[in-house]
């Protein structure tokens, strides 16, 4: 059983191992209106890129990888982002294993932003109670796949590229 804890900041968190830095730990905050499930590249990177590095950044990869999976997206405050579909396998969500987590990495965010959203909600049922803890009764991992398993660049093939730019 996954669970998400219940923060002080009214969040719902869910705690990734997605990043490479350090073993560090990434907290999601589960976002029923989000449609994607994101993690801009300040927060998986762990560094605080400016908006012209991550535009130069996402132009690179863009240039050198085939095949990606390329969307545009929209935050809440309405600016537009770029992002890259990605595949973290075998990661510990929650301390739980997932053989893949698929997320899209977005560039042109300033913010250290990391979001649950529908493509991975919609796949599980949940219970939580007003300012409680969100629990994941079940999960459909076929839907999961089925919905988010076509291309992706691996998480940490995309990973090592940007470490090296």
């Amino acid at each position: 059983m996954v669970k998400a804890v219940h923060t002080n900041y009214s969040y719902m968190m869910f705690a990734a191992n997605i990043s490479p830095i350090r073993n560090k730990y990434i907290n999601f905050k589960f976002d029923t209106g989000a449609t994607r499930t994101v993690i801009s590249v300040n927060a998986l990177m762990d560094k605080e890129y400016t908006l012209e590095e991550q535009k130069e950044q996402f132009h690179q990869i863009k240039n050198a990888k085939d095949a990606l999976v390329i969307d545009e997206f929209t935050s809440a405050s309405g600016d537009k982002m770029g992002g890259i579909k990605c595949c973290a396998s075998q990661i510990n969500l929650s301390g739980e294993i997932w053989e893949n987590f698929y997320y899209y990495i977005v560039f042109g965010s300033k913010r250290k932003t990391a979001l649950i959203g529908d493509d991975f909600i919609s796949c599980c049922s949940f219970v939580h109670s007003v300012n409680g803890d969100i629990i994941l009764k079940s999960f459909d991992d076929g839907l999961y796949t089925r919905k988010n398993g076509s291309k992706s660049i691996k998480s940490v093939e995309l990973i090592d590229f940007l470490l090296h730019l």
